[in-house]
């Protein structure tokens, strides 16, 4: 039995960082951005996360056909309240349609921003 203890340590502490430290650690997430509009409408998009007054990631991009499927981003978060703006041109319009939400971050694998 002396013999696993240091077994059982290592996977109890590797089980720990796995699940990311209950809340303590920060774990990848995918961001499903669902965006109000006709997707077949959309020229350009600029999606950002915000935690606090931290930009935590930004992406831009050109579609010239509108999006086939909803964007996503993957990114390591912690539990917590985040910010994310998504700002939207669609055909024929001069400026950009603006969506700005907060949400949780919880222990999902796979965040659904509204």
């Amino acid at each position: 039995m002396k013999k696993r203890i240091p077994f059982l340590i290592a996977a109890a502490i590797g089980f720990f960082l796995w699940q990311g430290g209950f809340g303590f650690l920060a774990t990848e997430r995918q961001l499903v951005w669902r965006l109000p509009v006709s997707h077949a409408d959309i020229r350009k998009i600029d999606l950002q996360l915000w935690d606090g007054e931290t930009l935590l990631v930004r992406e831009e991009k050109f579609v010239g056909d509108g999006l086939k499927s909803e964007p996503n981003t993957t990114i390591a978060l912690r539990p917590g309240r985040y910010r994310s703006i998504a700002s939207v041109w669609i055909a024929d319009a001069s400026a950009p349609r603006v969506f700005e939400r907060e949400f949780d971050a919880e222990s999902k694998s796979t965040i659904v921003v509204p």
